[in-house]
C-alpha cells in the first residue's frame, strides 16, 4: 500500500532552488557538500523520470523517497542506500531551514542494516586442511604464505632476487603499501 504522506512542507519551493539554498546554508565541507548535493541531484533525476509532475518540494512524499530508495536497493547496498536516504534529508532540511519548512519525505524512512560480510581467519584446522588438500604450486604458495606471512599477491610474485637463503630472509616491499 502506499506510505502515509507526513505533513507537507509549509514553503512550496521549486525543486531546482534546493541545490543552491542548501548550499547557502551547508557550512561542512567542500567535499560533504557537493556529496549531498550529487545524492540529491540523484534523486531530482529519478523524480523527473517517475513523476515528471513533481517539480516543488510540497508535492514530494514519503511515497516518492521510499520509492526513490527502492531503486537503490537493487544495485546498492543497505549502508549506501542509507547514506542517499541521509543525504537527501540534510539537504532538504538544510534548504528549508529560516523558511518555515514543515515535514521532511526522507525523515519517515526506515534505516535498513545489513549482515556483515566481512571476512574472518580461518582455523589453524581449517588452514590446515587447506593446505593438506592443495598439490603443487598452489601447495607451495599456501605454505610460503602461512610460514612468512606474505599475502597470495605478494608470494606469486616474489622472486629470488627478494630470497637470502644464507641469511634465511626474505627482504620486500609487500605491494599492498607499495604506493603509500
Amino acid at each position: 500500500g502506499q506510505l502515509a504522506q507526513r505533513d507537507a512542507p509549509l514553503v512550496d519551493v521549486a525543486l531546482v532552488q534546493v541545490p543552491a539554498l542548501f548550499a547557502a546554508r551547508y557550512d561542512g565541507s567542500g567535499g560533504q557538500k557537493e556529496l549531498h548535493l550529487s545524492r540529491w541531484s540523484g534523486f531530482v533525476a529519478w523524480l523527473a523520470g517517475e513523476h515528471p509532475d513533481v517539480a516543488t518540494v510540497r508535492a514530494v512524499t514519503l511515497d516518492h523517497a521510499a520509492c526513490f530508495l527502492k531503486s537503490l536497493s537493487v544495485a546498492m547496498r543497505d549502508k549506501t542506500r542509507n547514506e542517499y536516504a541521509a543525504a537527501c534529508r540534510v539537504v532538504l532540511r538544510l534548504a528549508l531551514r529560516g523558511l518555515g519548512g514543515g515535514a521532511n519525505p526522507f525523515d519517515g524512512l526506515r534505516v535498513r542494516y545489513q549482515k556483515d560480510h566481512s571476512r574472518r581467519a580461518l582455523t589453524a584446522t581449517e588452514l590446515g586442511q587447506v593446505v593438506g588438500r592443495a598439490t603443487g604450486e598452489l601447495r607451495l604458495l599456501l605454505l610460503l604464505g602461512c610460514y612468512t606471512g606474505l599475502r597470495l599477491g605478494d608470494a606469486v610474485t616474489l622472486d629470488w632476487d627478494s630470497v637470502d637463503l644464507c641469511a634465511r630472509v626474505i627482504r620486500l616491499r609487500p605491494s599492498k603499501t607499495a604506493h603509500s
